[in-house]
């Protein structure tokens, strides 16, 4: 079995021995520690360009009520209505006023709490269907550079 080799055969290159070995390699780029970089003040550098997105959406506008605000309320109306009662109706004689009202002003809280739940459930059907749809407009502006920290800036479009 022969070895013949399947292409045109090269000669082998040897270095001269005149010529300094660096001479013939090709150029590399000295290492980071070698190289010169002037010192940059961030300050004065310019400053990168934001980037701006903008979204187009329609949305609906209405008012709701608070809940906690109507609740709280019914249990004022309670506790006054309560205190109305017993005015009216002193009860027995073996009772003190106090322990009537500390009594009865249990109920009033419970009762008060419902309706004021109540009239605020109401109130929120009521501006559930005088809602209006409108067009708004996102707009995000992200600078490079500066930390996102969620928030989003935009107006509303009527």
């Amino acid at each position: 079995m022969s070895t013949a080799p399947e292409g045109p055969q090269q000669p082998e290159q040897r270095p001269d021995p005149s010529v300094e070995p660096a001479a013939h390699l090709p150029y590399e780029a000295p290492a980071a520690s070698q190289r010169h970089v002037p010192d940059i003040d961030p300050a004065d550098a310019p400053p990168a360009e934001p980037v701006v997105t903008a979204s187009r959406n329609q949305v609906q506008v209405r008012r709701a009520p608070k809940y906690s605000v109507f609740i709280f309320g019914g249990i004022i109306v309670g506790i006054i209505a309560t205190f109305v009662a017993l005015q009216l109706e002193p009860g027995d004689s073996g009772e003190s006023f106090l322990q009537a009202f500390g009594y009865f002003v249990l109920y009033g809280i419970t009762f008060g709490a419902l309706l004021g739940a109540i009239v605020a459930v109401i109130l929120d059907a009521v501006a559930s269907r005088r809602a209006r749809s409108i067009d708004s407009e996102r707009t995000t502006v992200e600078v490079p550079g500066e930390p996102d920290d969620g928030v989003v800036e935009g107006e509303l479009e009527e």
